[in-house]
């Protein structure tokens, strides 16, 4: 089932969407829950991925539903294949930091939007807590130096072993923004915060630090697991 907390915080970002017929797009949209969710209040749901067994298990999943107000596209988002200005929402839970170029990324994304259309994504940030945590996973810090020695070690000398996302970028909010800006975003229609989200913790085991942890990634900006950058096309 699709996550109320980030159904909340997406739409609360498209609250001045007045087409019509919305149309959502998820890149990277593996499940669709969140696509299933706007489909049946309406929307028009574009899931893109390039897992081709995702979209068929997700197809099944929508007809079962007797959803049909959807279009599922195996390709790849770093060259969306829409026309510019016809999308009013897009979102990405966790997308672009797996790409190396994500400016070629958020270009299209910038291009699809139609005028007052909100783009969402929720991305790895980077601060101490992720540096420390996520390095177990493979994430890249996206700061000279450390990036090129996280790429050495876990391409080059792991070979990708312990990168359980793949390849995985930890961005700062200014890099977001300057991303953001280069698309073509204005400055005062990007917004940064914390991106509500359950954090797991696997490696914790005692339930009393566990808990801890997850107020400390809550409360603390150094230990929140993802940011989320919401940018307005106006």
């Amino acid at each position: 089932m699709v996550s109320d907390d980030i159904l909340r915080q997406v739409l609360e970002y498209a609250k001045n969407t007045e087409t019509n017929t919305k149309t959502y797009l998820e890149i990277g949209c593996g499940s669709g829950f969140l696509g299933q969710e706007l489909a049946r209040n309406g929307w028009l749901f574009i899931g893109i991925d390039f897992s081709l067994q995702a979209l068929l298990s997700l197809k099944k999943r929508l007809d079962n539903h007797k959803i049909k107000n959807y279009l599922l596209i195996h390709g790849d988002i770093q060259s969306l294949p829409l026309r510019n200005d016809s999308v009013d929402l897009i979102y990405g839970g966790g997308v672009i930091e797996h790409f190396k170029n994500p400016q070629a990324v958020i270009n299209h994304i910038f291009n699809s939007l139609t005028k007052d259309g909100v783009s969402f994504n929720a991305v790895p940030f980077l601060n101490i807590g992720n540096m420390a945590y996520r390095s177990f996973w493979g994430g890249i810090p996206n700061v000279p130096v450390l990036k090129q020695l996280a790429e050495l070690v876990h391409l080059k000398i792991l070979k990708g072993r312990h990168m359980v996302f793949g390849y995985e970028l930890q961005f700062t909010a200014t890099q977001l923004k300057r991303l953001h800006i280069n698309a073509g975003f204005k400055p005062k229609n990007i917004i940064l915060g914390r991106f509500d989200c359950y954090v797991q913790l696997n490696m914790v085991h005692n339930p009393y630090l566990k808990e801890f942890f997850r107020n400390l990634c809550k409360n603390n900006r150094q230990f929140w697991p993802m940011i989320k950058v919401i940018g307005i096309k106006k």
